[in-house]
């Protein structure tokens, strides 16, 4: 069952010691999962994230072994439709893939384009639809260098990174300069690379050589861009101490950088063998009341940056956000949307989200007065962003608040600790959120 909104209000008292729980990175785990498939091994993965996507691949990888079934419906869950993509492109026999309409909208043909130039067998719908997708997996043969005539999304490279040593005779991707979320691409080659594949990066190409993939038990780390959301919390609610549960610094994750960059609203950061403990001081904020981030390889960190710069009353320019257009929904513009909601300050510009500082102290009076409904557009980031608005508002309602079970399904009740949460009617299922 579904819910069709959330009202949230800021606690009076809080708890001492609050523990957060932090989930298992999907990132890690989804690309996990296809490395232990290609290595013909049972997952032995300690902490497996229980994000909806991940559970969404780990059933669809299942099936396609057991010869269970053959069609997929991906819904929007763009990690999940790409990987299984390039997975199934080499895996024998045939495969019918289908996700929902905002899918259709998202970057997915450069991916089949350059599958079938590896001789995948792959066909599309029509030439205005894509889905049903239909895969006869067969053996793909390398030896190309492939240089796409535009950038491709970090999930797309991953995505053949993923397989590259089981394409016979392997091959090479030519990057751009100035491609977008490198931290994953090196996440995903990391992995890779500790599991028997063969990459090698040289400058901007990534030579990818045929290899034979072994498996063997690894423990994946906490999320941070989960975390993100309450170190959000601890800049918004200026709160004393709050523990994120088995946070530890990371080699593989790029959204550890959420750190530093919330160092900038007020949080520090100290972590022990356990987790990390946040705090708010003041004293860590730049005395500038301009403040500029360029999140051009953390996409993902978007929305928490946008509500906490917005809420800081400062100047604010994000900077490199044209690939925000294509996540679950179009991020840029919806959050430029509901954070107007507040006080008319945000506006896009060049690929840039530019918040206008906060001039008139009556604003946030009317904050403290008045309540705010957000649309989140089925968008979990946004939900869970957004959220935080509550701790300056008389009290918030967010709607279609399940959505955020596609990367962190325990959310609302971590949210709790510091909200309370009065949840709407149930839906069944096959409702969907109209906005």
């Amino acid at each position: 069952m579904l819910h069709d909104s959330v009202t949230l209000k800021r606690k009076i008292i809080l708890e001492d010691n609050i523990t957060i729980r932090i989930p298992f990175s999907k990132s890690i785990s989804n690309r996990l999962l296809i490395i232990s498939n290609l290595a013909g091994s049972v997952p032995q993965i300690e902490n497996l994230s229980t994000a909806d996507d991940t559970e969404m691949l780990l059933k669809f990888i299942n099936q396609a072994e057991n010869k269970s079934s053959n069609k997929f419906y991906c819904k929007n869950a763009g990690t999940t439709l790409r990987f299984l993509l390039a997975l199934l492109s080499l895996k024998e026999g045939q495969w019918q893939l289908d996700a929902d309409k905002r899918m259709q909208t998202r970057p997915l043909m450069p991916l089949i384009d350059i599958l079938r130039e590896l001789g995948a067998d792959i066909k599309t719908a029509d030439t205005e639809n894509i889905f049903p997708i239909t895969i006869n997996g067969k053996i793909l043969n390398g030896n190309k260098v492939i240089e796409p005539k535009k950038s491709l999304t970090s999930q797309i490279i991953s995505a053949l990174l993923l397989i590259s040593g089981k394409v016979k005779g392997g091959f090479s991707i030519v990057l751009p300069k100035n491609q977008t979320s490198m931290p994953y691409i090196d996440m995903t080659v990391s992995l890779v690379n500790r599991f028997g594949g063969q990459i090698k990066r040289n400058d901007n190409i990534l030579v990818c050589s045929e290899s034979q993939y072994y498996f063997n038990k690894i423990k994946v780390e906490s999320d941070f861009s989960a975390a993100a959301f309450f170190f959000l919390y601890t800049a918004v609610g200026k709160l004393k101490s709050i523990k994120l549960n088995n946070l530890q610094t990371s080699s593989l994750q790029g959204d550890s950088i959420c750190i530093k960059l919330f160092e900038r609203f007020g949080v520090r950061t100290e972590f022990q063998n356990d987790g990390a403990v946040l705090s708010y001081d003041a004293d860590l904020m730049p005395c500038n009341q301009n403040l500029e981030f360029d999140l051009s390889d953390y996409p993902d960190l978007f929305c928490p940056i946008a509500v906490a710069g917005y809420i800081s009353g400062k100047e604010i320019c994000i900077k490199n956000l044209a690939s925000l257009r294509v996540k679950e929904s179009n991020r840029l513009k919806n959050m430029i949307t509901e954070l107007n909601k507040l006080g008319n300050r945000c506006k896009e510009e060049n690929n840039c989200m530019i918040i206008a500082p906060l001039s008139d102290t009556h604003a946030r009076r009317i904050w403290k007065e008045r309540g705010f409904a957000f649309n989140t557009y089925n968008d979990h980031r946004i939900a869970m962003a957004l959220s935080a608005v509550a701790f300056t508002c008389k009290n918030i309602t967010i709607k279609n608040p399940d959505c955020v079970k596609k990367s962190f399904p325990d959310f609302w009740s971590q949210a709790h600790n510091f909200l309370d949460c009065f949840f709407s009617k149930e839906l069944s299922n096959s409702q969907e959120e109209k906005e």
